[in-house]
């Protein structure tokens, strides 16, 4: 009866552990008001055995091999962020509503877009990369046909919670109810940077059966009482 409470108490502190754990391996850099509030922490157990990864970019990108190309010019990204942090300088960025406005050109409806959904999604702006995350997230939901999802980003990764960050990941599709991440997709201002973007893809995809490789080890097999 004593091997088998401290075989039970062993079970329980290695699940919680694990648990904890897994937490710790993913960080929400960002409160995005726009997904359900039970999806904000990712967890290794929300990755789909079967995920897909894609990529995304600007202007003529698919003729370069991406999946997806938000249809604006380079030049065009850095007026809009040169003109959103002025505006954010002089306090004239405020959340307008919790609606998604799916942008259209011209460039000036894409900045309209990105004042209106950057505080709602938690960009604070720090880089011309951050206009393509927030039009490329409106972007993808007319473009994916799927059903009860929703499209987030910004989450970094690492072994353990004291180790280094690895990578982050740009966007992430997920069911709204279970959480479930089914796609995860990279971005690149560079339309010529399809290479860099499959490398980073690539690396999450190790890390990941790394991680899930160890879960899978640290489990214990059930125990059956015999009489």
């Amino acid at each position: 009866m004593i091997k088998l409470t401290k075989v039970f108490i062993y079970t329980i502190a290695i699940l919680f552990t694990s648990t904890v754990f897994a937490d710790d391996r993913f960080e929400n850099l960002r409160y995005d008001q726009l997904i359900p509030e039970h999806c904000q922490k990712v967890k290794l157990a929300d990755f789909a055995e079967d995920l897909l990864y894609f990529t995304v970019s600007i202007d003529d990108a698919q003729d370069n091999g991406f999946d997806y190309a938000y249809p604006i010019k380079r030049r065009a990204v850095t007026q809009i962020w040169k003109k959103a942090l002025g505006a954010k300088a002089w306090g004239n960025m405020q959340p307008q509503n919790t609606n998604i406005v799916h942008p259209q050109e011209p460039t000036q409806d894409a900045y309209q877009t990105v004042m209106a959904h950057a505080p709602l999604m938690d960009f604070d702006l720090s880089s011309e990369g951050e206009i393509l995350e927030i039009l490329g997230t409106l972007f993808l939901y007319d473009e994916m046909s799927y059903n009860n999802f929703f499209i987030t980003g910004s989450v970094a990764y690492k072994a353990s919670a004291h180790s280094r960050v690895i990578g982050e990941l740009d966007f992430i599709v997920a069911d709204k109810t279970s959480c479930e991440i089914f796609a995860i997709g990279e971005a690149k201002l560079n339309n010529r940077k399809l290479g860099y973007a499959k490398k980073q893809l690539h690396r999450f995809q190790g890390f990941l059966a790394d991680q899930k490789r160890q879960n899978n080890f640290w489990e214990l097999p059930q125990l059956s009482i015999v009489n």
